[in-house]
Protein backbone atom coordinates (compact mmCIF):
# COMPACT_ATOMS: atom_id res chain seq x y z
CA UNK A 1 0.00 0.00 0.00
CA UNK A 2 2.61 2.47 0.59
CA UNK A 3 4.47 1.80 -3.36
CA UNK A 4 0.78 3.19 -4.22
CA UNK A 5 1.00 6.36 -1.89
CA UNK A 6 4.26 7.36 -2.55
CA UNK A 7 5.40 5.46 -6.03
CA UNK A 8 3.79 5.74 -9.41
CA UNK A 9 4.10 3.11 -12.38
CA UNK A 10 4.13 3.62 -15.91
CA UNK A 11 0.63 1.38 -16.09
CA UNK A 12 -0.93 -0.27 -13.09
CA UNK A 13 -3.85 -2.47 -12.05
CA UNK A 14 -6.66 -0.34 -11.03
CA UNK A 15 -10.45 -0.75 -10.91
CA UNK A 16 -10.17 0.08 -15.10
CA UNK A 17 -8.32 -3.39 -15.93
CA UNK A 18 -5.17 -4.92 -15.39
CA UNK A 19 -2.92 -2.84 -17.53
CA UNK A 20 -4.56 0.98 -16.61
CA UNK A 21 -2.52 4.14 -18.04
CA UNK A 22 -0.60 5.83 -15.64
CA UNK A 23 2.16 7.66 -15.89
CA UNK A 24 2.14 7.00 -19.57
CA UNK A 25 -0.64 7.73 -20.87
CA UNK A 26 -0.15 5.68 -24.37
CA UNK A 27 1.46 2.79 -25.38
CA UNK A 28 2.15 0.55 -28.37
CA UNK A 29 3.40 -2.65 -29.12
CA UNK A 30 5.93 -3.16 -32.15
CA UNK A 31 3.98 -5.10 -35.34
CA UNK A 32 6.74 -7.72 -34.68
CA UNK A 33 5.95 -8.25 -31.02
CA UNK A 34 9.52 -7.34 -30.26
CA UNK A 35 9.27 -3.59 -28.88
CA UNK A 36 6.53 -1.43 -26.81
CA UNK A 37 7.23 2.05 -26.65
CA UNK A 38 5.60 3.92 -24.03
CA UNK A 39 4.93 7.70 -23.96
CA UNK A 40 4.98 9.72 -21.02
CA UNK A 41 2.58 12.01 -19.74
CA UNK A 42 3.07 15.14 -19.48
CA UNK A 43 3.38 17.48 -16.26
CA UNK A 44 4.41 14.91 -13.93
CA UNK A 45 5.98 15.98 -11.38
CA UNK A 46 8.23 13.54 -8.56
CA UNK A 47 7.44 15.20 -4.87
CA UNK A 48 10.95 17.40 -5.45
CA UNK A 49 8.42 19.17 -8.45
CA UNK A 50 11.35 17.47 -10.74
CA UNK A 51 9.67 16.44 -13.87
CA UNK A 52 9.66 12.56 -14.81
CA UNK A 53 11.42 11.83 -18.14
CA UNK A 54 12.35 8.63 -20.02
CA UNK A 55 15.56 8.97 -18.62
CA UNK A 56 13.52 7.63 -14.95
CA UNK A 57 11.94 5.50 -16.31
CA UNK A 58 15.26 3.81 -18.00
CA UNK A 59 17.13 3.80 -14.89
CA UNK A 60 14.39 2.35 -13.06
CA UNK A 61 14.15 -0.34 -15.06
CA UNK A 62 18.05 -1.08 -14.94
CA UNK A 63 17.75 -0.93 -11.51
CA UNK A 64 14.66 -3.11 -10.53
CA UNK A 65 16.10 -6.50 -8.38
CA UNK A 66 12.85 -7.95 -7.87
CA UNK A 67 11.50 -11.17 -7.79
CA UNK A 68 11.13 -10.90 -12.05
CA UNK A 69 14.62 -9.27 -12.56
CA UNK A 70 16.17 -12.25 -13.70
CA UNK A 71 13.42 -13.14 -16.01
CA UNK A 72 12.87 -9.54 -17.40
CA UNK A 73 16.71 -8.95 -18.00
CA UNK A 74 16.29 -12.42 -19.72
CA UNK A 75 13.53 -11.34 -22.12
CA UNK A 76 13.94 -7.79 -22.38
CA UNK A 77 17.10 -6.71 -24.93
CA UNK A 78 17.41 -3.16 -23.83
CA UNK A 79 15.49 -0.12 -22.59
CA UNK A 80 16.01 3.19 -24.81
CA UNK A 81 15.33 6.68 -24.70
CA UNK A 82 13.73 7.70 -27.46
CA UNK A 83 12.95 11.39 -26.87
CA UNK A 84 12.11 13.10 -22.96
CA UNK A 85 8.94 11.73 -23.01
CA UNK A 86 9.46 7.84 -24.68
CA UNK A 87 10.77 5.09 -23.61
CA UNK A 88 11.24 1.73 -25.93
CA UNK A 89 11.64 -1.78 -24.47
CA UNK A 90 13.13 -3.82 -27.11
CA UNK A 91 12.90 -7.99 -26.41
CA UNK A 92 15.01 -10.31 -27.21
CA UNK A 93 12.18 -12.74 -29.23
CA UNK A 94 8.43 -11.90 -28.77
CA UNK A 95 6.96 -12.60 -25.21
CA UNK A 96 3.22 -12.10 -25.13
CA UNK A 97 3.68 -11.62 -21.35
CA UNK A 98 5.84 -8.47 -21.14
CA UNK A 99 3.35 -6.13 -20.07
CA UNK A 100 2.05 -8.70 -17.40
CA UNK A 101 5.44 -8.89 -15.71
CA UNK A 102 6.11 -5.22 -16.74
CA UNK A 103 2.68 -3.96 -16.42
CA UNK A 104 1.44 -4.75 -13.09
CA UNK A 105 1.91 -5.59 -9.70
CA UNK A 106 3.26 -9.26 -10.58
CA UNK A 107 7.06 -7.64 -10.59
CA UNK A 108 6.66 -4.03 -9.71
CA UNK A 109 9.37 -3.46 -12.33
CA UNK A 110 6.82 -0.48 -13.81
CA UNK A 111 7.25 1.81 -10.67
CA UNK A 112 9.46 4.72 -11.55
CA UNK A 113 11.83 6.38 -9.30
CA UNK A 114 14.00 9.68 -9.96
CA UNK A 115 17.20 9.19 -11.11
CA UNK A 116 18.67 12.38 -10.28
CA UNK A 117 17.50 12.27 -6.61
CA UNK A 118 19.04 8.43 -6.04
CA UNK A 119 22.26 9.18 -7.95
CA UNK A 120 22.56 12.49 -5.53
CA UNK A 121 21.80 10.38 -2.14
CA UNK A 122 22.49 6.77 -2.77
CA UNK A 123 20.80 3.42 -2.31
CA UNK A 124 20.76 4.17 1.35
CA UNK A 125 19.66 7.59 1.14
CA UNK A 126 16.67 6.93 -0.98
CA UNK A 127 15.39 4.84 1.57
CA UNK A 128 14.91 7.63 4.06
CA UNK A 129 13.08 9.63 2.98
CA UNK A 130 12.04 8.05 -0.16
CA UNK A 131 10.41 10.48 -3.28
CA UNK A 132 8.31 9.57 -5.83
CA UNK A 133 5.58 10.74 -8.39
CA UNK A 134 2.78 9.07 -6.26
CA UNK A 135 -0.47 10.97 -4.03
CA UNK A 136 1.64 10.76 -0.90
CA UNK A 137 5.04 12.01 0.07
CA UNK A 138 6.93 10.97 3.07
CA UNK A 139 7.12 13.64 5.84
CA UNK A 140 8.43 11.34 8.55
CA UNK A 141 9.45 7.74 9.11
CA UNK A 142 10.40 6.09 12.36
CA UNK A 143 11.46 2.46 11.27
CA UNK A 144 9.11 -0.14 13.19
CA UNK A 145 7.07 2.67 14.85
CA UNK A 146 5.46 5.31 12.30
CA UNK A 147 5.09 6.58 8.67
CA UNK A 148 3.76 9.88 8.33
CA UNK A 149 2.73 10.94 4.42
CA UNK A 150 1.11 14.26 3.17
CA UNK A 151 -1.05 15.03 0.58
CA UNK A 152 1.16 15.49 -2.51
CA UNK A 153 -0.65 19.26 -3.90
CA UNK A 154 1.24 18.53 -7.61
CA UNK A 155 0.18 15.08 -7.87
CA UNK A 156 -0.92 14.51 -11.98
CA UNK A 157 -4.27 13.73 -11.05
CA UNK A 158 -6.71 15.15 -8.53
CA UNK A 159 -4.67 15.86 -5.42
CA UNK A 160 -5.73 13.11 -2.41
CA UNK A 161 -8.46 14.60 -0.15
CA UNK A 162 -7.15 13.15 3.13
CA UNK A 163 -4.38 15.29 3.65
CA UNK A 164 -2.64 13.42 6.24
CA UNK A 165 -2.08 9.87 6.83
CA UNK A 166 -0.21 8.60 9.81
CA UNK A 167 0.54 4.11 9.77
CA UNK A 168 1.66 2.78 13.00
CA UNK A 169 3.24 -0.25 13.79
CA UNK A 170 0.84 -2.23 16.12
CA UNK A 171 2.14 -5.15 18.38
CA UNK A 172 -0.20 -7.66 19.49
Amino acid sequence: MVLYAVHDALVKPMPAGMTTPSLADSWSEAKDHLSYTFTLRRNVKFHDGSPLTAEDVKFSFERYKGASATLLKEKVKDAQIVNPTQVRFVLKQPWPDFMLFYGTTASGAGWIVPKHYVDKVGEDGFKKPPIGPGPYKVVAFTPGVELVLEAFEQYWRKPPSVKRLVMRSMVE
